[in-house]
């Protein structure tokens, strides 16, 4: 494909010949930099009792008596642990008698939960606390503060053929 502007849009498998200063060279678009980001609880919020109390409020256990009923495994200081941890996370707030999660919880625990990392098309070895932010919004967190308290981003550039 040769360009007779120095702006054009490539291909990402074919070869492309730019113009820069009235000079040709050849650009392999065929080898690419991508970035693989991971999503993880952090550890107070990873605890099985934390975990397990997001569960159970999630399927309509919300009052005391209901969650020492659904989560008989638990010990009720782990249970009032896991609690603690995510009141303090606000993952969980207390309205009246009953427990509500936050908005973003479903969209975080789907991308913790997930195998597959996310791939952005950036090469980028570390995200900055901005990029992170802005990358929270797209994926359909309304507060991303509250999200980067309970989860960690790691990312990492992976060379793709």
């Amino acid at each position: 494909m040769t360009m007779t502007n120095c702006i054009a849009k490539p291909l990402a498998s074919a070869p492309v010949t730019t113009s820069r200063c009235c000079q040709r060279e050849e650009v392999n678009m065929t080898e690419q930099s991508v970035t693989e980001v991971r999503f993880h609880w952090k550890r107070f919020v990873a605890t099985p009792e934390a975990q397990a109390i997001l569960l159970a409020v999630g399927f309509g256990y919300q009052t005391r008596l209901q969650l020492l009923q659904a989560l008989p495994m638990f010990q009720q200081s782990r249970l009032q642990h896991g609690l603690q941890a995510l009141l303090g996370a606000d993952m969980v707030t207390i309205s009246g008698q009953q427990l509500l999660l936050c908005d973003d919880i479903e969209v975080l625990q789907k991308l913790t939960s997930s195998p597959q990392p996310l791939t952005l098309p950036m090469a980028q070895v570390s995200l900055t606390w901005e990029d992170k932010v802005a990358l929270l919004q797209r994926l359909g967190v309304q507060n991303p503060g509250r999200a980067l308290s309970a989860i960690s981003i790691a990312a990492k550039t992976v060379e793709v053929e």
